[in-house]
């Protein structure tokens, strides 16, 4: 299904309407929405899905600039616009940080948020990683990985009027600094949960292994 939102045409799946329900589902940089197939066959029994792809994303347009708040900003407007209530969002790496910026700085009332691999600022990230982001981005200028290099900056004051119940996930081997990890459940407010044996990605993308953690 496609909605105008920001003058951006943007792409999104609709599954289990006939749930009161609602949950938003926010891919993560340079993925899109069809990364949660497998999960949304099982949710959908459960919650009224709404799986958007980003701007730059999938079959959304592209724009000269993205930013997590211009997405944020997005989504809020389809929020609006389809009058959603009692709202979850699971949102995966960029998708966590979007999730969040609604949460905290555009002050939805989101009733629960399910962050998975989340990082508040690029230097969480691991050097490594890091540094393999940065030689992408030399190579390709994407506008989505530039976006990871400079991006989010988040404050412990952020939080402070945060009224969502949040799962924090992270996969053992997360490509998140453990030091910035503990940093995250600190300002949050909420104990991280470490999914064993997996990477950033692989309990969630095309796999329903996240499933064991969403209420």
């Amino acid at each position: 299904m496609n909605i105008k939102l920001n003058n951006i045409n943007y792409y999104y799946q609709e599954e289990g309407i006939n749930n009161q329900n609602v949950l938003i589902m926010l891919h993560g940089n340079n993925e899109d929405s069809s990364i949660f197939s497998e999960a949304i066959e099982k949710l959908k029994e459960r919650y009224h899905i709404y799986a958007l792809d980003s701007r730059n994303h999938g079959r959304t347009d592209r724009t000269q600039e993205v930013h997590y708040i211009d997405i944020a900003f997005d989504i809020a407007i389809f929020i609006r616009k389809l009058n959603l209530q009692n709202i979850s969002i699971l949102g995966f790496s960029d998708g966590a940080i979007i999730a969040l910026f609604l949460a905290s700085k555009l002050y939805f009332a989101i009733d629960r948020l399910y962050l998975c691999g989340l990082n508040l600022f690029p230097s969480g990230i691991k050097y490594k990683v890091f540094r393999s982001i940065k030689k992408e981005y030399k190579h390709t200028n994407d506008r989505n990985v530039q976006m990871m290099l400079n991006e989010p900056y988040f404050s412990k004051g952020d939080f402070g009027d945060l009224k969502a119940k949040i799962s924090l996930i992270y996969g053992e081997n997360d490509c998140m600094k453990k030091q910035h990890i503990a940093l995250a459940s600190k300002w949050l407010k909420t104990e991280a949960i470490i999914v064993p044996g997996e990477d950033h990605a692989s309990y969630i993308i095309h796999n329903t292994k996240i499933l064991d953690y969403i209420d």
